[in-house]
């Protein structure tokens, strides 16, 4: 852990890293972004809670997409689980909506 003299930059950090980034609560994020926003002589502690936080941002969106590829491939397969079939229309659709992005 990166020596951090500021205190509220310090409970930022530490929050962000004891928190699930599955989904980050709103009050969390308020506080990491009023943290990396403020004027302080702690740029390397600044600087490393921007970089936890980047992290965490990005962590939560991919498995936002992990979660919408499971509930495709889901829908595509339904209860029958035909494995090769639903495959191949898996690859289509996934390969159609990065394309499309």
């Amino acid at each position: 852990m990166p020596a951090i003299s500021d205190p509220e930059i310090e409970s930022a950090f530490k929050d962000l890293l004891a928190a699930s980034w599955n989904e980050l609560p709103d009050s969390l994020v308020a506080e990491a972004k009023k943290a990396v926003s403020k004027a302080t002589d702690d740029n390397a502690g600044q600087e490393a809670l921007k970089n936890v936080f980047r992290a965490a941002e990005a962590c939560e969106e991919f498995s936002g997409t992990l979660v919408t590829l499971r509930m495709t491939l889901d829908d595509l397969c339904g209860l029958t689980g035909e494995v090769g079939t639903c495959y191949l229309y898996f690859l289509m659709h996934f390969f159609g909506v990065l394309i499309s992005v």
